[in-house]
């Protein structure tokens, strides 16, 4: 009707992002699994992420299994070994890990006889938080894996996450600055938000002692394609051992007023006010 105009910016910054709890509290014996890295890469091969993309964000979103963004362009790998849908092959992994359908009721069981499925925290409130994990839900159930989705307040969500009470957490996740060397926070073992297993004293593992030798080195060096280098090797690090998946990049759209004139959209936020000296009302 002319009273709105709006703006395809592109692919955003900002991503949802499903986490597993890798630390070092103690875990129901009966979900261990989700610190198994073949485990934690079926549950990324049983999703579909044009599917993902196209019920979660109906369309407005590409398919992305890496942590960074392509409009992020000069930190998006592009030869990156991505992952495409393949629940054959993710009940394969399953299958060597011992969980099988052991009295073919359509789920799985492990070595004990207990039922594999974990527990997913999500915002309560957040609509496509939930349609999210349905979507992941329904995924991980054609291949025997059960998720329930429990929707609890943020402060609650988070409040599990510190203590380490869970089993995996699903959450918006903000892109502080488009430079990785400047979100040593979340990439470093150490940090307190370093998702999976914050404020590690040491890695607990090496590919997480692999990935702080070379963030260091991202935030260190001053040749820039030797930053980028050393940082596509630390996504590729990510996409093999999955302590977090990504599904998906939603598209953001800006809506202005007509009169409005002036206005540059830009991905980062304020994604209008960052240019507000340039910003006028039309006559």
């Amino acid at each position: 009707a002319g009273r709105v105009v709006l703006t395809d910016v592109g692919i955003g910054l900002d991503r949802q992002v499903l986490w597993f709890n890798l630390g070092p509290a103690p875990i129901d014996p009966g979900k261990a699994f989700v610190r198994q890295d073949a485990f934690r890469q079926a549950v990324s091969l049983a999703v579909d992420r044009t599917g993902f993309a196209n019920t979660v964000f109906l369309g407005a979103a590409e398919p992305s299994s890496e942590p960074v963004a392509s409009s992020n362009t000069t930190w998006s790998a592009v030869d990156l070994p991505r992952p495409s849908y393949n629940p054959a092959q993710a009940a394969t992994l399953l299958d060597g890990l011992e969980l099988r359908d052991r009295d073919n009721d359509g789920q799985r069981e492990d070595a004990a006889g207990r039922p594999v499925r974990f527990a997913v925290l999500v915002q309560a409130g957040i609509t496509a938080a939930q349609t999210a994990m349905s979507f992941v839900r329904d995924g991980l159930a054609n291949v025997g894996v059960g998720v329930d989705i429990v929707a609890l307040d943020q402060g609650a969500v988070f409040g599990q996450w510190q203590k380490g009470e869970y089993d995996a957490v699903f959450h918006f996740i903000q892109v502080t600055d488009t430079d990785p060397g400047s979100n040593l926070d979340f990439w470093l073992s150490h940090g307190s938000q370093h998702l999976w297993h914050p404020g590690q004293a040491s890695p607990a593992t090496p590919w997480e002692a692999e990935i702080d030798r070379r963030m260091r080195l991202v935030a260190s060096l001053s040749d820039p394609a030797a930053r980028v280098r050393e940082f596509a090797e630390v996504q590729r690090l990510m996409l093999t051992h999955n302590p977090a998946l990504w599904f998906a990049a939603q598209r953001v759209f800006v809506a202005t007023r007509p009169r409005v004139g002036g206005v540059t959209p830009r991905l980062t936020r304020p994604q209008v006010l960052w240019k507000a000296d340039e910003l006028y009302v039309k006559e």
